[in-house]
This record gives C-alpha cells, structure tokens and sequence, in this order.
C-alpha cells in the first residue's frame, strides 16, 4: 500500500482551529481579524470564517471559483452556504458520508451530497461537464478529519479510537483502574446526543466528563460544565482530577475556544500513533484502528492545477508537536494512502 502525507497535496495551506496560518508566507491571523474588524478568532460554523478563509485565498491567488469537500451535516454544511453567500466565487461543495445504500447523489440548496468517496475521482468530469472547471483559477479546500483522513463511514471509527485512547491514557494518570472496553462504554455514552445539551458536542468536555465518570469517586449533578468543574475543583479527593478540573473551569471562566489543552496534546500523540501504525495488517483491521488519507482525494487534487487548502476544527495542540518535539505535525506525518 503507498504512503504519502497531506502536505503532499497541500503543503503548509493548513488551517487549524486558532486560524494560525502554517504557511510562512501569509500574513498572521491578528493582521486578517484587524482587515475584517472582528474582535474573536470564528469557529467553522460561524458567518466570519469563510470572510477570514477569503482574505487567506485571495493573499494565494487570484480565484473564481471554490471547490470545498467535507463530511458532515452541521459544520460542513453551514460553511459551504455560508461561503456562497459571501458571493466573492463560484462555489461547489460536496458532502461525503458512505454507507452500504446504492450509490446516490442528491442536490440540494447547491451542495451535492454522496454516499461515495469513490465519486470524488469522478468529480473532475463530472463538474466540467456543468461548466466548472478545477484550474489554476480554482481554490480547493478539503476538510481533514473524516474527510481527507479517516474518510466518513469507511475508516472514520479509527479517529474516533484515536480520541478515546487519548481520554483513556488521561484517565489511568489519575491512577484509578478501569478495562478501556468499561471505559469506553462510559465515553460512547456522553459522546452521544442524549448529553450533547451538556457537552454541545464538545469533545474537551467529552473527555472531561468521562473521566469524571469513570473515576468514581464522585458524585455530582449534571447542571452545566461550569458549575460541575467548579465543584470538582473544591470537593475531588484525587489530585489529578482536581488539576484537570482547574483546566477546564479557568478555560471556561477565560472563554478560551479549547478547554481541556492536556487532552489535545495527548490527543495529537495518539493520532501520530494510529498514522501508519501497523506493518502488516488486512484492510478491514486497516479502515478500524489506523488512520488513513482518503485516496480518492490525495489521488485527484494531488497534481491539480488549483490551488488546495485544508481546515480543521480541531486546536493546534491537537495538530502541532510541542515545543522542541521531534514529532511532525499531523499534517506532515506519514500515513497510508487508501482509497476503493
């Protein structure tokens, strides 16, 4: 199977959560806020961000048109309306999510949506024959996580697993004993949508309240994060909780977009880990417990004629080696190149 990494197709054009740019030749995000008076770094579902990810490309080129891929309903989706309402290009976007149904792909509001990746090879033709044509005159951005990694409902549990082991590892430092599959029992729980009016979907909060859980030790009301952290902060008898409570209820009471930093630096070295992780394995164990680029994607936009960018949600603790690390980035790390 052939290895590569996505700077292979996108260089340093990466943007993580902070909006940093990693391409030393693009202005700082401070400069790009000042330009659009904006007060706040935007989050991905917020109107600002693409007016922020429109200054990036029009400082690498001069574009018409913008070709962006992502997975998800929420996110990705309100990005992409949002981007055409900005009504600076041309926009298509497509949203991938495989399952086992025939293949479909549907239009709605503009954005196409498959049940493919395969179809990402077609895309090309597919798109020329409407008029749209993906030349240096094209802007693409890829979505990274479950997307052009770990590709949605194909090999999208392997960052999940990813996640949890980083969770997992936090917890056994507050010396409490538990099987990862009890833990994970725990974490599937508050990781779905019957907690999300608690955790918003967040995963620092996520993982704070699995450990909680899964320590034991004790017992609280489930009114809102602040006030369980701040609780836990004063009353928890295990010193490491106490700490990761002060983490989360100081980020919150700060308003800081990344609450739980020690899970996010903890969660890039798992993802690092499940990068090109086994030496030999069969497929099906490959698309579950490592980490791979979505061929479908890497093999189409990597000798493109556009020009081709990647965001992600996810912080740079999550993203970026510490400080004196001899670790690459995620974005540079070697992983396998799997596509159907």
């Amino acid at each position: 199977m052939k290895k590569g990494s996505m700077s292979d197709v996108i260089g340093d054009n990466v943007f993580f959560r902070e909006l940093n740019p990693q391409n030393p030749e693009l202005v700082p995000i401070d400069v790009v806020l000042y330009r659009l008076n904006l007060d706040h770094v935007p989050r991905k579902k917020d109107p600002e961000y693409p007016q922020v990810i429109s200054c990036y490309l029009n400082l690498l080129g001069d574009f018409d048109r913008v070709l962006f891929l992502g997975d998800t309903l929420l996110n990705d989706r309100t990005f992409a309306k949002n981007l055409m309402e900005l009504g600076e290009y041309e926009v298509v976007a497509v949203i991938t999510r495989q399952n086992e149904d025939e293949f479909e792909l549907k239009e709605e509001d503009g954005i196409l949506f498959s049940n493919r990746w395969s179809f990402i090879r077609e895309l090309p033709d597919f798109l020329r024959k409407r008029g749209f044509e993906i030349n240096e005159k094209t802007a693409v951005i890829l979505d990274i996580d479950k997307t052009f990694i770990g590709a949605r409902g194909r090999n999208h549990q392997s960052i999940d697993l990813a996640r949890a082991e980083a969770v997992y590892r936090l917890f056994k430092e507050t010396g409490n004993e538990l099987e990862f599959e009890g833990f994970m029992k725990i974490y599937n729980k508050l990781n779905s949508p019957e907690f999300y009016s608690l955790t918003s979907d967040n995963q620092d909060i996520v993982a704070f309240l699995t450990i909680l859980a899964a320590s034991n030790e004790i017992e609280f009301e489930l009114k809102d994060i602040e006030s369980v952290a701040k609780y836990v902060v004063e009353k928890a008898r295990n010193e490491r909780i106490r700490e990761f409570a002060s983490e989360i209820y100081g980020n919150l009471k700060a308003r800081k977009a990344t609450l739980f930093p020690s899970f996010r630096r903890m969660e890039f070295l798992t993802t690092i880990e499940f990068m090109d992780r086994f030496d030999d394995a069969p497929i099906e164990k490959l698309l579950k417990e490592e980490i791979l680029i979505t061929g479908e994607i890497y093999d189409t936009f990597n000798y493109t004629l556009a020009t081709v960018i990647a965001l992600t949600d996810k912080p740079e603790a999550s993203s970026l080696p510490p400080e004196g690390s001899s670790l690459p980035p995620i974005h540079k790390k070697t992983a396998k190149i799997w596509g159907e």
